[in-house]
């Protein structure tokens, strides 16, 4: 029996997007460099789009539930991590789907958010380690990191307690973000990528302030957090130095404001805000001193995933689950806003495979070279 049961989506792509051959064969546009392209993950499985020329591909099957794909900064692989029967791992692929590599074994209990340094050299990823310390059961969350095929691992952020998922890269990979109860006290860090040089940025307890995105500005001077420092049950959107200051509040609304993201440029933060007790779900934009908000996108009735800025600022992608009727669909808006465009829809039943803030949309700016449209395994679905 399959550890999930396959709901097989059915894909309804935008026709509007894609580019037809004779007699009906989808047209394959070279995704060279230059070209932005989105990882995410739905029912299980690892997709990827063009958004441009809404060329589609999965690129993982089977009986492991394929969760938080992160690209590598050259386009050639994903990262993931899987349910699989022997356990959660974490896995590559190639962006053709040729080749998936198990990145570790059976000796972690849990494994969460493997992500590549912006240089390529190291992947993190959080885990419980029984073997390293069987005492703690599935308490303890460390932080490892290893190279991009699996080597060289090692833990660097160990304490008797919960060093929390995700991890955040500085932009030049020198420096990682973490949320940790490391001292008794719920807080933001800091450490140099090995883990050495841990300080504190801010505190962050109770732990319903806890962040759930702290990613790194641009510039490497700011981090930007949700939380629910100034009251319990109104997440707002919060910026701190990266060396450590009081934290700014930049949104002060009435409903749940979470999943920060940076524009490229720096000068803007995309994020959701949704309004309990009234089932509407929005993107939003706040200038980086929180100076001006702005709406973006009003979806009522659905639940949308985290934002995501193509690298060249020209656009927001988001993923919206509506149920009913159970659809799936990624979308693209600009970040002034205006019409939103649909990329492709799935329809799924198995709501429980939909991760609600790591499964995606992720651009990545090119595909490697040995990922084009003649790979030799791509699965290019029809529309």
């Amino acid at each position: 029996m399959n550890i999930r049961q396959r709901w097989w989506a059915v894909l309804v792509v935008g026709l509007a997007l894609l580019s037809i051959m004779p007699g009906g064969a989808q047209a394959q546009s070279d995704p060279g460099a230059g070209q932005a392209w989105l990882a995410f993950a739905i029912d299980g499985d690892i997709y990827i789009l063009n958004p441009d020329s809404g060329a589609l591909r999965r690129i993982t099957t089977g009986d492991r539930i394929d969760t938080q794909p992160n690209w590598s900064p050259d386009g050639e692989w994903i990262v993931f991590a899987a349910v699989a029967y022997d356990g959660k791992q974490i896995f590559r692929v190639r962006t053709d789907g040729s080749l998936v590599q198990p990145l570790t074994g059976t000796e972690f209990r849990q494994v969460w958010d493997p992500v590549y340094s912006p240089d390529g050299e190291w992947i993190t990823f959080t885990g419980v380690d029984l073997g390293r310390n069987p005492s703690l059961g599935h308490t303890s969350m460390d932080i490892y990191r290893m190279r991009p095929d699996g080597t060289d691992r090692e833990a660097i952020v160990t304490t008797i307690g919960h060093d929390q998922y995700p991890v955040w890269w500085s932009p030049d990979s020198a420096q990682i973000a973490f949320f940790s109860d490391q001292g008794g006290q719920w807080a933001l860090y800091r450490s140099w990528a090995d883990g050495s040089r841990r300080e504190r940025i801010t505190d962050l307890t109770p732990i319903y302030s806890r962040p759930v995105l702290f990613p790194w500005s641009p510039d490497g001077e700011w981090i930007a957090f949700d939380s629910e420092l100034n009251a319990a049950y109104n997440r707002d959107i919060y910026r701190v130095r990266a060396m450590g200051s009081v934290p700014q509040r930049l949104t002060d609304g009435p409903g749940t404001d979470q999943y920060p993201a940076w524009s490229p440029d720096g000068n803007w933060i995309a994020y959701l805000s949704s309004t309990p007790g009234r089932g509407i779900a929005g993107i939003y934009r706040v200038s980086a001193n929180g100076s001006h908000v702005q709406q973006l996108v009003e979806l009522p009735g659905s639940i949308i995933f985290p934002p995501s800025w193509s690298p060249d600022g020209a656009w927001i992608a988001f993923i919206t689950y509506l149920q009913p009727p159970g659809a799936v669909s990624v979308y693209r808006v600009r970040p002034w806003g205006g019409e939103i465009e649909e990329l492709a829809t799935f329809r799924i039943e198995n709501t429980g495979l939909l991760n609600t803030y790591r499964d995606g949309p992720q651009w990545s700016s090119l595909l490697g070279p040995n990922s084009g449209p003649n790979a030799p395994v791509a699965e290019w679905l029809q529309p």
